[in-house]
Protein backbone atom coordinates (compact mmCIF):
# COMPACT_ATOMS: atom_id res chain seq x y z
CA UNK A 1 0.00 0.00 0.00
CA UNK A 2 1.05 3.37 -0.47
CA UNK A 3 1.41 5.83 2.71
CA UNK A 4 2.15 9.68 2.22
CA UNK A 5 3.75 11.38 4.76
CA UNK A 6 4.12 15.63 5.17
CA UNK A 7 7.04 16.84 5.86
CA UNK A 8 8.79 20.11 5.43
CA UNK A 9 5.89 21.19 2.67
CA UNK A 10 6.79 17.93 0.85
CA UNK A 11 4.39 14.93 0.40
CA UNK A 12 6.38 11.51 1.34
CA UNK A 13 4.63 8.50 -0.40
CA UNK A 14 5.37 5.54 1.53
CA UNK A 15 4.30 2.59 -1.27
CA UNK A 16 4.21 0.25 1.85
CA UNK A 17 2.85 -1.97 -0.80
CA UNK A 18 1.49 -4.71 0.76
CA UNK A 19 2.75 -6.07 -2.84
CA UNK A 20 0.81 -9.51 -2.17
CA UNK A 21 2.56 -11.72 -4.47
CA UNK A 22 -0.14 -13.94 -6.17
CA UNK A 23 0.73 -17.00 -7.96
CA UNK A 24 -1.07 -17.68 -11.79
CA UNK A 25 -3.74 -20.84 -11.07
CA UNK A 26 -2.34 -23.13 -13.89
CA UNK A 27 1.14 -22.89 -12.30
CA UNK A 28 0.29 -23.82 -8.75
CA UNK A 29 -2.33 -26.84 -10.03
CA UNK A 30 -1.72 -30.47 -9.27
CA UNK A 31 0.31 -31.43 -12.35
CA UNK A 32 -1.44 -35.23 -13.30
CA UNK A 33 -0.36 -37.80 -14.89
CA UNK A 34 -1.29 -40.60 -16.89
CA UNK A 35 -1.57 -42.12 -20.06
CA UNK A 36 -3.68 -41.44 -23.04
CA UNK A 37 -6.38 -43.81 -25.07
CA UNK A 38 -4.00 -43.63 -28.53
CA UNK A 39 -2.37 -46.82 -28.40
CA UNK A 40 0.73 -47.58 -31.31
CA UNK A 41 0.61 -51.10 -33.05
CA UNK A 42 4.39 -53.20 -32.53
CA UNK A 43 6.00 -53.07 -36.48
CA UNK A 44 8.22 -55.21 -36.82
CA UNK A 45 8.58 -56.18 -33.31
CA UNK A 46 8.79 -52.66 -31.92
CA UNK A 47 7.05 -49.56 -31.55
CA UNK A 48 7.87 -46.39 -29.98
CA UNK A 49 5.91 -44.22 -26.68
CA UNK A 50 6.75 -40.53 -26.21
CA UNK A 51 6.89 -39.75 -22.50
CA UNK A 52 6.09 -36.11 -21.88
CA UNK A 53 7.53 -34.44 -18.63
CA UNK A 54 5.05 -31.75 -16.56
CA UNK A 55 6.54 -29.64 -14.34
CA UNK A 56 5.13 -29.57 -10.50
CA UNK A 57 5.87 -26.14 -9.43
CA UNK A 58 4.12 -26.35 -5.75
CA UNK A 59 7.73 -25.27 -4.74
CA UNK A 60 7.92 -22.04 -6.36
CA UNK A 61 9.35 -19.21 -3.97
CA UNK A 62 9.81 -15.79 -4.16
CA UNK A 63 9.08 -12.47 -2.38
CA UNK A 64 8.88 -8.47 -2.97
CA UNK A 65 9.53 -6.07 -0.06
CA UNK A 66 6.51 -4.92 1.78
CA UNK A 67 7.38 -1.25 2.41
CA UNK A 68 9.26 1.02 -0.44
CA UNK A 69 9.02 5.16 0.11
CA UNK A 70 8.54 7.69 -2.90
CA UNK A 71 8.34 11.54 -2.13
CA UNK A 72 5.49 13.57 -4.51
CA UNK A 73 4.99 16.81 -4.34
CA UNK A 74 1.87 18.42 -3.09
CA UNK A 75 1.23 20.40 -5.97
CA UNK A 76 1.14 17.56 -8.44
CA UNK A 77 2.91 15.59 -11.05
CA UNK A 78 5.82 13.22 -10.85
CA UNK A 79 7.39 11.57 -7.92
CA UNK A 80 10.37 13.95 -6.56
CA UNK A 81 12.06 10.73 -5.92
CA UNK A 82 11.95 6.98 -6.43
CA UNK A 83 13.56 4.03 -5.75
CA UNK A 84 15.80 3.18 -8.41
CA UNK A 85 19.14 1.69 -6.75
CA UNK A 86 18.04 -2.03 -7.20
CA UNK A 87 16.70 -2.57 -3.74
CA UNK A 88 13.46 -2.73 -5.43
CA UNK A 89 13.11 -6.33 -6.23
CA UNK A 90 11.52 -9.58 -6.79
CA UNK A 91 13.77 -12.13 -5.24
CA UNK A 92 13.36 -16.09 -7.08
CA UNK A 93 14.12 -18.54 -4.73
CA UNK A 94 13.12 -21.53 -6.79
CA UNK A 95 15.77 -23.56 -9.08
CA UNK A 96 13.97 -22.61 -12.51
CA UNK A 97 13.35 -19.07 -14.22
CA UNK A 98 9.95 -17.22 -13.03
CA UNK A 99 8.30 -14.71 -15.02
CA UNK A 100 5.62 -12.25 -13.71
CA UNK A 101 2.35 -12.71 -15.96
CA UNK A 102 0.37 -9.57 -14.26
CA UNK A 103 0.69 -6.62 -12.07
CA UNK A 104 -2.31 -4.62 -10.52
CA UNK A 105 -2.83 -1.35 -8.30
CA UNK A 106 -5.99 -0.81 -6.81
CA UNK A 107 -6.75 2.12 -4.27
CA UNK A 108 -6.20 1.25 -0.77
CA UNK A 109 -9.36 3.51 0.14
CA UNK A 110 -11.36 6.31 -0.65
CA UNK A 111 -8.68 8.70 0.37
CA UNK A 112 -7.29 7.89 -2.57
CA UNK A 113 -8.26 7.13 -6.25
CA UNK A 114 -6.10 5.14 -8.84
CA UNK A 115 -5.40 6.33 -12.09
CA UNK A 116 -4.62 4.10 -15.01
CA UNK A 117 -2.33 6.83 -16.72
CA UNK A 118 0.20 9.34 -15.53
CA UNK A 119 -1.00 12.51 -13.76
CA UNK A 120 0.11 16.19 -14.22
CA UNK A 121 0.56 19.09 -11.61
CA UNK A 122 -2.93 21.02 -12.98
CA UNK A 123 -5.02 23.13 -10.32
CA UNK A 124 -7.62 23.23 -12.70
CA UNK A 125 -8.57 19.28 -12.51
CA UNK A 126 -10.30 17.88 -9.58
CA UNK A 127 -8.73 14.95 -7.67
CA UNK A 128 -11.30 11.71 -7.08
CA UNK A 129 -9.61 10.73 -3.96
CA UNK A 130 -10.00 12.33 -0.98
CA UNK A 131 -6.39 13.17 -0.43
CA UNK A 132 -5.70 12.79 -4.27
CA UNK A 133 -4.91 10.62 -7.40
CA UNK A 134 -2.09 8.05 -7.98
CA UNK A 135 -0.20 6.34 -10.73
CA UNK A 136 2.26 3.99 -10.52
CA UNK A 137 5.09 2.96 -13.21
CA UNK A 138 7.88 0.26 -13.07
CA UNK A 139 10.97 -0.33 -14.66
CA UNK A 140 11.96 -3.64 -14.67
CA UNK A 141 16.17 -4.82 -15.01
CA UNK A 142 17.36 -3.16 -18.00
CA UNK A 143 14.27 -2.15 -19.74
CA UNK A 144 14.61 1.22 -21.69
CA UNK A 145 10.56 2.53 -20.77
CA UNK A 146 8.63 2.45 -17.81
CA UNK A 147 5.86 0.25 -17.46
CA UNK A 148 2.15 2.32 -16.57
CA UNK A 149 0.67 -0.19 -13.88
CA UNK A 150 -3.19 -0.34 -14.33
CA UNK A 151 -5.73 -1.89 -12.41
CA UNK A 152 -6.38 -4.75 -14.33
CA UNK A 153 -4.72 -5.70 -17.85
CA UNK A 154 -1.24 -3.87 -17.33
CA UNK A 155 0.61 -4.38 -20.30
CA UNK A 156 3.99 -6.12 -19.45
CA UNK A 157 6.67 -6.33 -22.60
CA UNK A 158 7.88 -9.89 -23.45
CA UNK A 159 10.91 -10.65 -22.27
CA UNK A 160 11.07 -7.87 -19.54
CA UNK A 161 9.58 -9.56 -16.95
CA UNK A 162 11.90 -12.96 -16.36
CA UNK A 163 13.23 -13.35 -12.94
CA UNK A 164 16.33 -15.89 -13.24
CA UNK A 165 16.38 -19.19 -11.36
CA UNK A 166 18.24 -19.36 -8.02
CA UNK A 167 21.48 -21.31 -7.88
CA UNK A 168 23.54 -23.09 -4.78
CA UNK A 169 25.06 -19.77 -3.98
CA UNK A 170 22.58 -17.22 -5.40
CA UNK A 171 18.61 -16.13 -5.29
CA UNK A 172 17.98 -15.21 -9.00
CA UNK A 173 16.69 -11.17 -8.95
CA UNK A 174 14.93 -8.44 -10.95
CA UNK A 175 15.15 -5.40 -9.84
CA UNK A 176 12.36 -2.71 -10.45
CA UNK A 177 12.53 1.03 -10.48
CA UNK A 178 9.75 2.62 -9.04
CA UNK A 179 8.01 6.00 -10.96
CA UNK A 180 4.83 7.58 -10.91
CA UNK A 181 2.61 10.60 -10.51
CA UNK A 182 0.24 11.93 -7.98
CA UNK A 183 -2.58 14.80 -8.91
CA UNK A 184 -2.91 17.88 -6.96
CA UNK A 185 -3.48 16.94 -2.86
CA UNK A 186 -6.26 18.42 -2.10
CA UNK A 187 -6.60 17.26 1.85
CA UNK A 188 -3.94 17.78 4.28
CA UNK A 189 -2.59 14.67 6.20
CA UNK A 190 -0.71 16.15 8.98
CA UNK A 191 3.27 15.88 10.44
CA UNK A 192 4.86 12.65 9.72
CA UNK A 193 1.17 11.01 9.87
CA UNK A 194 0.92 8.17 6.93
CA UNK A 195 -2.21 7.64 4.57
CA UNK A 196 -2.02 4.21 2.84
CA UNK A 197 -3.05 4.39 -0.64
CA UNK A 198 -2.35 1.73 -3.05
CA UNK A 199 -1.89 -2.07 -2.75
CA UNK A 200 -0.35 -3.26 -5.91
CA UNK A 201 -0.49 -7.34 -6.65
CA UNK A 202 1.70 -9.16 -8.74
CA UNK A 203 1.66 -12.75 -10.44
CA UNK A 204 4.17 -15.26 -11.02
CA UNK A 205 4.24 -18.73 -12.59
CA UNK A 206 7.16 -20.61 -13.97
CA UNK A 207 8.48 -19.41 -17.09
CA UNK A 208 7.70 -21.27 -20.20
CA UNK A 209 10.77 -23.25 -21.07
CA UNK A 210 11.80 -22.66 -24.84
CA UNK A 211 13.22 -25.20 -27.10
Amino acid sequence: MIKTITKKGAMGVALACALTLACGPAAFGDPAAGTSDQKKDFTNGSAESTLAVLTDATQLSADVPLNVTVVADVLGGDFKQAPSDGKYKITNKSYFDIVVSDIAAKAKSNDWSYSNTSLTASASTSPTGAIGDINITLKPGTATAATTIRDANTVLKAGEWEVPAATASKSGELAMAVGGSTSVLKKSIGEMTASEAVTITYTIEPATATA
